[in-house]
């Protein structure tokens, strides 16, 4: 819901420089944590 993405981005970094939101983005934030540096 867009409230959990509004929670997952207070609770995390900004998205990556590129501001894509890759496939390992969307599941880290569909399990609830997040890599510690995504990858592009």
């Amino acid at each position: 819901t867009l409230d959990a993405v509004q929670r997952f981005q207070a609770d995390h970094p900004p998205l990556p420089a590129s501001g894509v939101v890759d496939a390992d983005t969307w599941g880290a934030l569909w399990r609830g944590d997040a890599p510690v540096a995504p990858t592009a």
